[in-house]
């Protein structure tokens, strides 16, 4: 008598398991995603590739991002200082 799981049971927890791994994978920043490859050993030159363009538009946009944070902040210290320079004209 055979022991253990049948074939559709065996097909039914490789697609759990796979699914569980694909969560794990989803959990990862995208630079914890770059190392595992690393580590993995796979040469993966595609998804390395698709990996680090995500990288490179993340890093453009948190930088475009600073710029702006930036530009505002610069601004409202130029209108404080234009108001200030008024008052003392009126002076």
């Amino acid at each position: 008598m055979k022991c253990g799981l049948n074939r559709a049971e065996r097909r039914e927890k490789r697609q759990y398991e796979a699914l569980e791994r694909q969560h794990a994978y989803d959990k990862l920043t995208t630079f914890e995603k770059l190392q595992m490859l690393d580590r993995a050993g796979h040469s993966a030159v595609k998804q390395r590739a698709r990996i680090q363009a995500i990288m490179a538009r993340e890093e453009a946009y948190l930088e475009e991002e600073l710029r702006l944070k930036t530009m505002v902040k610069l601004k409202a210290a130029t209108k404080r200082a234009t108001a200030h320079t008024k008052k003392e004209r009126k002076q």
